[in-house]
This record gives C-alpha cells, sequence and structure tokens, in this order.
C-alpha cells in the first residue's frame, strides 16, 4: 500500500494489531515471519529513492488512460501525473502464516514484495455511480521479468493484500496490483479484468498443462522403462515432477515428486496407479488429488516438453559426471564463469548420464535431470540437482 494516513491504515487492521507488525517490520527489515501462534500479520516497509525522471510503465499509464469503458473513472484532479511516485511503500499480510513465510524465502532468506523493488506508482479508480466502491492501483517495479514473475506468483497464493480482495498481475519487469476496498468487489473485478487480471479462489487444485487437452502432453523423456513429465516449479525454489513406470498386471505406477532445488531434499511425494500407461490414464484418475498437492506446495504448473539449451556470458553451460573418488562421481556444471559441483552419486548408482537442464521462470536457478541406472538390478532411477546461476561458480585455473 501506499501512504496511509492513520485513519486509511485502522481500516485496514486493527490499529493495535499494525502499529505493532509495523514497529516489527521497521526493527528487522531483514525478516517478516507470522506474529504469534495463530499467525497476526506481516508489514513490508521499504524506502523508494526512485530517480525524478522515473515514472510508471506505458502499459500502466495507457490503462489508466483508457478506464472509462470500465465505469470509473480516476480520482483526483484531471492531468498528468496520473500515477504518482510512493516515496514509502508498506503492504500487509493479514493473516499471514508459517507456510506463507517459508514461501517468501529465497536461498534461506526472506525476499518478500520490498525485494528488489526499485520504484512504485499509485493511483485509484473510482466507480462512476458510487464514489464509495474504490479500487486502489499500483505499480510495482523491479529489474527483470524473472523477479517480477516471482512476486505476483507468490502474491496470488501466500499474500492478503492488506486483508483485502486483490488482483496481482505480472506484465515485464512490473507487477500491477489492483486492491479492492470494503464492499468493492464488483469494481475490483471489473478494473481487474480491464488490466489483464481476474480473482481467482486460493487453495484449489492447480491445473495440470499435462492434462490439458490443448497441450501437447509429451514428457521430457521417455526410455530405459521410464517416463518423465516435469509439472512446475515453485516461486520458493522448488520443483515438481512425475515418473512413470510399468507396475504389476500391466498397470503403471506414477510417483510424483517436489523437491527444493535449494538443498536438494524431497519435500512430498506421492504414488499413484492406474490402468494405462499414459498421461491421460493418470488425468483421468487422479488429476484433481496431484494438482491439490502442487497447491500445497505452491507450485505454478507450466508445459515442459524439451530441455532448455543454456548459456551463461555467450558461452555454453553443460553438465559433466567424473570421478570423485573409488567409490564416488561428481556431478559438474561447468560454463564460462566456471564450474561447480551439484552433487554426488554413489558407485551402486551404476550408469549414469545427465539429461539436460531446465531453467526456473521465477529466479536465476536450474534443475538438472540425471539419469541413473542401478548397477544390481538395472532398474532406471532419476536424481534431480538444483545449481545456482548467478553465485557459486569457481573459476577454471
Amino acid at each position: 500500500m501506499g501512504i496511509l494516513t492513520p485513519s486509511a491504515r485502522s481500516s485496514i487492521c486493527a490499529a493495535v494489531i499494525c502499529l505493532a507488525l509495523e514497529a516489527a517490520a521497521l526493527a528487522s527489515p531483514a525478516a517478516c515471519p507470522a506474529n504469534g501462534p495463530q499467525g497476526a500479520g506481516c508489514v513490508e516497509v521499504c524506502a523508494l529513492r526512485a530517480p525524478p525522471e522515473a515514472r510508471a510503465s506505458d502499459l500502466f499509464l495507457t490503462k489508466l488512460r483508457g478506464i472509462a469503458p470500465t465505469g470509473h473513472h480516476l480520482a483526483g484532479t484531471p492531468g498528468p501525473p496520473m500515477a504518482k511516485a510512493v516515496s514509502q511503500f508498506r503492504v500487509a499480510s493479514i493473516p499471514f502464516n508459517k507456510d506463507e513465510a517459508v514461501r517468501w524465502r529465497q536461498n534461506g532468506l526472506w525476499a518478500g514484495p520490498c525485494s528488489g523493488l526499485s520504484a512504485v506508482f499509485e493511483a485509484s479508480a473510482v466507480n462512476d455511480k458510487d464514489a464509495k466502491n474504490v479500487v486502489d492501483l499500483y505499480e510495482l517495479h523491479y529489474a527483470s521479468d524473472a523477479t517480477a514473475r516471482r512476486v505476483a506468483a507468490l502474491l496470488g497464493t501466500s499474500w492478503d493484500w492488506n486483508g483485502h480482495p486483490f488482483i496481482a498481475v505480472q506484465k515485464g519487469p512490473n507487477v500491477i496490483v489492483a486492491e479492492g476496498r470494503y464492499g468493492s468487489w464488483s469494481a475490483l473485478e471489473a478494473i481487474g479484468a480491464h488490466f489483464g487480471g481476474a480473482v481467482f479462489p486460493r487453495g484449489g487444485p492447480v491445473p495440470l498443462p499435462v492434462c490439458d487437452q490443448g497441450a501437447r502432453q509429451r514428457p521430457i523423456f521417455q526410455g530405459d522403462g521410464l517416463t518423465v513429465h516435469v509439472l512446475g516449479f515453485a516461486p520458493s525454489g522448488e520443483l515438481a515432477w512425475m515418473e512413470g513406470r510399468s507396475g504389476p498386471g500391466g498397470a503403471t505406477v506414477w510417483t510424483m515428486h517436489v523437491s527444493n532445488l535449494v538443498n536438494d531434499r524431497e519435500v512430498a511425494a506421492r504414488t499413484y496407479r492406474t490402468g494405462g500407461p499414459t498421461a491421460a490414464a493418470f488425468c483421468a484418475e487422479h488429476r484433481a488429488e496431484a494438482g491439490a498437492l502442487l497447491s500445497e506446495r505452491g507450485v505454478t504448473g507450466g508445459e515442459f516438453t524439451a530441455f532448455d539449451k543454456l548459456s551463461l556470458d555467450g558461452a555454453a553451460v553443460g553438465v559433466t559426471i567424473v570421478p570423485a573418488s573409488a567409490l564416488s562421481r561428481e556431478i559438474v556444471m561447468q560454463g564460462a564463469a566456471g564450474s561447480k559441483v551439484l552433487g554426488r552419486l554413489p558407485a551402486s548408482a551404476g550408469e549414469a548420464r545427465a539429461l539436460g537442464f531446465i531453467r526456473s521462470p521465477f529466479e536465476e536457478r536450474v534443475a538438472v535431470l540425471v539419469l541413473t541406472k542401478d548397477a544390481a538390478s538395472g532398474r532406471p532411477g532419476l536424481r534431480v540437482l538444483g545449481g545456482r546461476l548467478d553465485k557459486g561458480w569457481l573459476r577454471s585455473q
């Protein structure tokens, strides 16, 4: 939220709670945990020092100019500037629980809406027939599309903007937020649609592109008795994928995994069985249950049917598997910036080869998929490892 008077702040939440949360945010700007066992809330406060020439994006200004057909007009005096720069930005999430707080952590550190925020511009749209129906509009500026995409995704799943209904839409390196004041649902829906967003129910199953009849539904890998579908990334640094293997009696056993790419630890796994071997058979029986698991983990579904061709500083990035000792091998990512060890494989892993990279849409991180074959049974396996692209490279000598 922009600059608030005490009366405006009291309309958002109880004064005592807001003052306590704001004091905590100012005292500890590096973190914004849920306060109290019930998750009382979280407040982000940041000073913005945008240069004098900074202005709202052309897209935001164009949408503001064309707002009349929605049955609304801009508050304030007509004429420029339609969107005013904010020198201090303050926004609360009420309530705010521990799971939501964890999702906002990036590389183990808190990275809330203020993280990487360079400028905020605000305006208000007032309903032509009822001046009490007001929607406050904000354009949040970030350094990259990926950062804005991460914030928009987390706002949609893990943030209650000032305890009010709202819509967040990512447009390039910016995030547009429409916040409906009390009782302004119809106004919010109209304004949100004008900016290309909609109010989505929270907690519902995540749509699975692999189950979309219009999608290609092609696995990212199929061979050696293993089928792999990548389902999506979470902005908190997690990857979800599904492995299919032949089961007894002609059935197919599907295992859905969610792994944290920061520490390569599995955070969730579910096993399903279908009579047929195809993704369509899985979707017919388990679409809702699988989508609920992705929703629980904050995963955004995506269509991943091919590995990314990765390059940094104009040079290709690759993965090699090299001996580390008589008992293990190292999985090494190499590029112009140097190299980094992503993980180790024990001798029992048998044959191993890197399948490729998948790049996160939310941050400078990749998932590396490595196919293994157990030395004793010959059974195929899959290792998924995360690697940061922006840090941790060891320079080549």
